[in-house]
């Protein structure tokens, strides 16, 4: 059996109407919110790709200077690095001075006064190599001085 219902039929379909207009004005109210809510995010997360590309170039150019700084600094050290390397390589190879200039001062005595030290390298005849430093085979050691006697020359 079915439950009877005594409001009439015109108000029974006044309060459906009722709910579902009310249903409708939220959904219409929701969907308004979304669409400005997706367009105030389009605004804000998308801008212009011509100012997006300008600032790519921009970062790039700058990459490039930054680039060709260090690029310069580096070749400046290189160039101070051979120039070092090559006077390395010159010295490697020479003998210890220090011992013969040593030996002369201690012969020399305060009779014997030096008026010219000179080493003269003598090197081979044959060229060298492009980018070797050529090297001497031999050296001329020319001591020139006077001395207070005949004798205190002799004995150095």
């Amino acid at each position: 059996m079915k439950p009877v219902n005594l409001i009439p039929l015109e108000r029974q379909r006044a309060s459906k109407r009722k709910i579902a207009n009310r249903k409708w004005m939220q959904g219409t109210g929701l969907y308004c919110i979304a669409v400005i809510i997706a367009t105030i995010c389009s605004r804000v997360f998308t801008t212009d790709p011509g100012i997006v590309i300008a600032q790519q170039i921009k970062d790039t150019q700058d990459k490039i200077i930054a680039g060709e700084t260090k690029l310069i600094e580096i070749n400046n050290s290189i160039k101070t690095a051979q120039v070092s390397l090559i006077a390395n390589q010159q010295l490697r190879d020479q003998p210890n001075w220090s011992v013969l200039l040593k030996l002369i001062a201690s012969k020399m005595g305060k009779s014997i006064v030096l008026t010219r030290c000179d080493l003269i390298p003598i090197f081979a005849s044959e060229p060298a190599k492009q980018g070797h430093v050529k090297e001497p085979i031999s050296y001329d050691f020319i001591i020139e001085g006077q001395g207070r006697s005949m004798i205190k020359i002799n004995t150095f």
